[in-house]
C-alpha cells in the first residue's frame, strides 16, 4: 500500500496546485485585480424567428450583410417661424395701358364757335337763306367750338390692371405711369399704384 500511495502523491499535488491556481483567479475576478468579463458587459445575442417555409423558389445568392443604422431622434425640433402675413395691398402689374380721356367744355368754346359761325353764316346768301345761314354758322360754329375746347383739354390717363398678392384683381385708373411697367411689384396705396 505504500507503494500506491506515493504513486498517487504527484497526482493529488497537481489537482491540489490547479485548484489553489483556479480559486486564486476567481478570487482576482471577482475583487476586480484582474479584469473579466460579466454577462452584463456581453450585448444581447440577436435571435432570428424562424422563417415561413415558401414555394420552391430559385437558389438565392447570399449577399453581404446590410448594416443596421441608427436612427438618432432629435431632442428637440427647433421653432418655427410664424407665417409672414399677406399683404393685401401688394401685387404685381399685370398690364399698363394709356387712355386717352376728352376734357369738360365749360361753354366758352360754344360761345366763340357760335359767334364765328354767325359772322361766317352773315356772308353768305340774301333774305331768308341769309337768315338760315346765320342761324346755320351759329348752331355749327358752337358745336365745333364745344368739340374743339374739349380736345385741348382732353388728358392721357393710365390704367393699371394689378394682381394682388391675395389672388384678386384690381384696375386702377390714375393720371400717370411714373415708370409703372408690367411684372413689377407695387403697392396700392389711396387708390393709387406705387412701386414697392
Amino acid at each position: 500500500m505504500a507503494v500506491a500511495e506515493t504513486a498517487q502523491l504527484p497526482i493529488v499535488k497537481i489537482a491540489a496546485g490547479a485548484v489553489i491556481v483556479l480559486c486564486a483567479l476567481a478570487g482576482g475576478v471577482i475583487t476586480g485585480l484582474i479584469p473579466g468579463v460579466s454577462s452584463q458587459d456581453k450585448p444581447p445575442e440577436a435571435v432570428e424567428a424562424p422563417a415561413p417555409p415558401q414555394a420552391a423558389s430559385p437558389p438565392v445568392e447570399h449577399a453581404a450583410p446590410v448594416p443596421k443604422r441608427r436612427v438618432q431622434v432629435a431632442a428637440s425640433e427647433p421653432a418655427r417661424k410664424p407665417a409672414a402675413p399677406v399683404c393685401t395691398e401688394c401685387g404685381v402689374i399685370e398690364a399698363v395701358n394709356a387712355v386717352e380721356v376728352k376734357g369738360e367744355g365749360s361753354g366758352a368754346g360754344a360761345v366763340v364757335g357760335g359767334v364765328a359761325g354767325l359772322i361766317v353764316g352773315n356772308q353768305i346768301g340774301h333774305g331768308k337763306g341769309k337768315t338760315l345761314a346765320k342761324v346755320a354758322g351759329a348752331a355749327g360754329g358752337a358745336y365745333a367750338g364745344h368739340q374743339i375746347e374739349k380736345n385741348m383739354k382732353k388728358t392721357t390717363q393710365y390704367e393699371v390692371a394689378v394682381r394682388m398678392n391675395d389672388g384678386s384683381f384690381r384696375t386702377i385708373t390714375q393720371a400717370s405711369a411714373d415708370g409703372l411697367t408690367a411684372g413689377a411689384h407695387v403697392k396700392v396705396v389711396d387708390n393709387t399704384v406705387v412701386r414697392d
